[in-house]
């Protein structure tokens, strides 16, 4: 358990990944909060995804690779099926759901992020403290319009 006392689980369904995936392992290996469980779930992977994240799970033990069968499309679908495939296999593990998850992301800017436009909202990601991994994540995120009170 962290000092906050704050448990969570974390699942990443992944699909060939392995130009990312890495990188990702290193951000949340980073993080001075970790999960109780961080399970990845390789919805059959060809590259090597699967050899990536099974060297991190060998050095560390809340990382856990779960391998499904190669499917032969590639859809939100598939996500889908990926995070509860997970959610059911580590649901039994202590964790909290934190509804002021998403207002305590938005102190961190100190800001609204509903109030911002894109140019405001790129601007505080880019001066924060993020990790890359994390600050690609709300670049990525905010290509869509931000919606509006």
């Amino acid at each position: 358990m962290s000092a906050s006392g704050l448990q969570y689980l974390l699942i990443t369904p992944a699909k060939n990944e392995e130009a990312f995936i890495e990188l990702t392992i290193r951000s949340v290996v980073d993080q001075t909060v970790r999960p109780v469980c961080w399970l990845v779930v390789s919805d059959g992977s060809t590259d090597s995804t699967n050899e990536i994240v099974s060297r991190a799970a060998q050095q560390y033990d809340w990382i856990e690779l779960f391998k499904m069968p190669e499917r032969t499309t590639r859809d939100f679908g598939g996500k889908a099926h990926c995070f509860n495939t997970g959610y059911a296999r580590i649901a039994h593990l202590p964790h909290q759901v934190v509804p002021i998850m998403f207002q305590a992301l938005a102190r961190c800017f100190d800001v609204n992020v509903l109030k911002l436009s894109e140019a405001t909202f790129r601007q505080k990601v880019a001066e924060s403290t993020l990790s890359p991994c994390l600050r690609r994540g709300f670049e990525v995120g905010i290509r869509a319009p931000l919606p509006r009170k």
